[in-house]
């Protein structure tokens, strides 16, 4: 069966690596600056360079906004780099680094309602004002967009894992949030909440 891939791109090895690369390796990929993360590339029986080949990430949805067609990544097996994939496809939107912005919360990280506000204030702002979204009415306007990360009216995705954690340290405030996202005036913010990890 074919691998459900996130990208495409177009490999090459390592001068400096002898080894042989075969389809179904699962190395790790620089997807980000000091940001490492494993996968899975499949192609024809053995790379050779230049060829398209699939890429699939073992957590996508950690590295939003992060790929643009021509990125190369680099691929490492352990601590050997064995070559690079230029990105030629993108075939998730939500790695796409012109596409839709995404922001990922995770419900482990918030025990109360001013820390889910001040992890969205440094999502979504250029960090130049500490007063923006400290409250329910200055998070409704944060996702109207315009102050750092996406711009006015732009779409925004946003992925909540742990959200169960979240509901029971929020209480009624976790609904009144989701409240605000699942009906906020622009239309154009889309909520995905995940009881515990993403890839359950």
């Amino acid at each position: 069966m074919e691998l459900q891939a996130d990208f495409t791109g177009v490999w090459n090895k390592d001068q400096e690596y002898n080894g042989i690369v075969f389809s179904g390796i699962q190395p790790v990929f620089n997807i980000m600056d000091n940001c490492m993360t494993s996968g899975r590339i499949e192609g024809d029986d053995r790379f050779e360079n230049g060829e398209i080949v699939r890429v699939k990430l073992i957590t996508p949805k950690y590295y939003a906004n992060s790929v643009w067609v021509g990125k190369k990544i680099d691929v490492f097996d352990g601590s050997r780099r064995i070559g690079n994939v230029t990105v030629a496809q993108i075939l998730n939107p939500i790695l796409d680094a012109n596409g839709y912005k995404w922001v990922l919360i995770d419900g482990r990280e918030i025990e109360t309602t001013d820390d889910f506000f001040d992890i969205m204030r440094a999502k979504l702002t250029d960090g130049t004002n500490d007063l923006l979204g400290c409250n329910f009415n200055g998070f409704n306007d944060l996702l109207c967009g315009g102050f750092g990360f996406h711009d006015y009216e732009e779409p925004l995705n946003i992925v909540w894992i742990f959200s169960e954690l979240s509901r029971k340290k929020l209480g009624k405030d976790f609904e009144t949030i989701v409240e605000i996202m699942d009906q906020h005036e622009s239309g154009k913010i889309r909520l995905e909440l995940y009881k515990e990890h993403v890839l359950e």
